[in-house]
Order: structure tokens, then sequence, then C-alpha cells
């Protein structure tokens, strides 16, 4: 269905960045961040990552030659919307790269944005055609490109077909097993996963701890409470009671731990985000399913001590001292 190069695949990593200034508008101020990243790419490039036109045309080798005195550029959406925030059209504009007027590099098109890197918001990108550089400039420009190709088909099918391409061209080229693009995203996210798989095994450690720790402090207060639960059963307290009397201490523990958790998270919200993204609404959920689960973990954790303090017979209870 398409197929086009580029010299940095979208996804993979950003292209090379510099401040540019729009022909004819007003001074940026000193401290906005007016740059735009640049790529280098072929006639094909668009229609092989299926990006739309949203304005003026796309780039063509037989209009965008090497020999023209200015160079020109497709801009994606973001780019309009960084440089034109009034709803200015991009389209004819000339960026001021050059003193001459007739050799300042001109907008031709504009194009639905791509992502550059997925952990950040999408940047202002200029896209140039790659026939646009002279013959020696373009070894030093292009050493590294990335032929993309769209196929409603088998992927894979088309491997040995492309490889029997690029060989009969040169035989020279090395051929790099394809990635599709899931590949490549999957790949992009791979210290995400790992990191989530840290938090996720460190938070799991910490709740057995808080787990052990709970049955181990409720287990301790059984048998300080030993000579206690004896009297209170040969005075006539049922094993129901008994049990109710621990659970409620373990409950009261727990409520002061959970609240006690809570104070802190608010408290050191905005440190915490540095780490974890939090956002309040969907975070509010989560944090009270985990206390929920906690509690119920905790409560959990207690019966076990307290159903064996509430089998204790009262006589055995009263000679432990």
């Amino acid at each position: 269905q398409g197929a086009g190069v580029i010299d940095v695949l979208p996804v993979q990593g950003w292209g090379d960045g510099y401040g540019i200034h729009i022909t004819g508008q007003a001074p940026y101020l000193p401290n906005l961040d007016m740059g735009a990243e640049t790529r280098f790419v072929s006639a094909g490039y668009f229609d092989a990552m299926g990006l739309q036109l949203a304005g003026g045309r796309l780039l063509s080798p037989p209009l965008d030659k090497a020999e023209n005195p200015a160079g020109t550029m497709v801009v994606n959406q973001a780019f309009q919307h960084k440089f034109f925030p009034t709803g200015g059209d991009p389209v004819g504009a000339h960026i001021d790269d050059d003193p001459k007027p007739e050799l300042k590099s001109g907008i031709v098109g504009v194009v639905a944005n791509v992502r550059q890197a997925l952990r950040e918001p999408q940047m202002a990108e200029m896209d140039w055609l790659m026939d646009e550089i002279a013959p020696k400039d373009r070894m030093q420009n292009l050493n590294s490109m990335a032929l993309i190709v769209r196929s409603n088909g088998n992927l894979s099918a088309l491997v040995p077909a492309l490889r029997n391409a690029v060989h009969e061209i040169d035989p020279t080229v090395p051929f790099k097993t394809p990635e599709t693009m899931n590949d490549v995203v999957s790949e992009s996210l791979t210290l995400d996963r790992l990191e989530g798989w840290l938090f996720g095994i460190f938070a799991a450690l910490a709740l057995l701890l808080a787990v052990i720790g709970l049955y181990g402090l409720v287990n301790h207060e059984v048998e300080l409470r030993t000579r206690e639960i004896g009297i209170r059963m040969a005075l006539g307290s049922t094993r129901m009671q008994v049990t109710k009397l621990l659970l409620g201490k373990v409950a009261l523990l727990m409520l002061s731990g959970l609240a006690i958790g809570w104070m802190l998270t608010l408290a050191l919200r905005r440190l915490l985000s540095t780490v974890v993204e939090m956002h309040a609404g969907h975070d509010f959920l989560l944090l009270t399913s985990v206390t929920v689960g906690l509690a119920f973990i905790g409560i959990l954790a207690s019966l076990i001590p307290a159903r064996r303090a509430a089998s204790v017979e009262p006589v055995q209870a009263l000679r432990t001292e």
C-alpha cells in the first residue's frame, strides 16, 4: 500500500531540533522554547505511515529538487498550533534560515501528527524531502535511514521480496530483520514494563511483610493477654466474645495505621508523583481499594491467633503464670 524512508523512525527517537523563526512574525520571547524537530523523508513516507494531509500538498521530487534555490518542507499539526496559535495557515510561510529572502525555506503542506516518542508530548516537526539534499551531503545526513512498508497482507511474506529488492540495488547493503510498528512500540516500552514489574514486586513484598508483621503483632498481643483471657473465660466469657475482643483490638490498630498512611500519602503526594504518576480521580479509587484490601488482609491474618486464643482452656491459661 505504501513505502518510504525516514532518517529517524517515529517512536524510536527524536530528530535533530533547533530554534526557528517564522518570517514576518514578531520576535519571540527569549524564555520561550520555539524549536522544531527536523527529519528527512522520501515522498512515499507519508502514505507508508498513513499520515493524512491537512492542508497544502505533500513533498514531491518533481517539484522539490536539490537544485531549488530554497528548501521546502511539510510540517505537522503540532507545528501549526505552536507557531500559528491564532489559527493562521502555515502553507506559504517561510522560516528565517537564510538572510536572502529568495533562499528562505518554505512550508508547502501540513500533515497529521505522528509520535516521536511515547513518553513525551507531541512536538513540532519539519519534514524535508531527502531529494533536496545535495548528493555530496547525503551520506552525512542520511547515514541511518529506515524503510517503512505498509501492507494489509501478511507482513512476514514480504520479507524475502524486500531482501531481494534491496540486494538487487546494492548487494553490500545489510538487511536487518524487519520489525512491525507494534514491535517498535513494544521495545520502546521495555523500561516502563520493567519499572512496573519492579514496583509490583516491591509492593507485593511490602504487603507480605505487613501481613507477617501484623500476624506477629496479634500473636504477641494474645500471648501477653493469655492470663486475662483465661480469667475472662473463667468468669463466663464465651469464645465468640474473646474472639471479638481480640479482633476489635486489631481493627483499632488497623484503622490507626491506615489513617496515618492516608495522611502521609496526601502530605507527600508531590514527592510521590516524581516516582509514580498520580491522578486524583483514578488514584482515589485505587488507594481506596488498596486500603480496603489491607484492612481485609489484616483482619484475616489475625483470625488464626484470635481463634487459637479463644480455644485456650481457662485453667491452662491461669496456669501459664
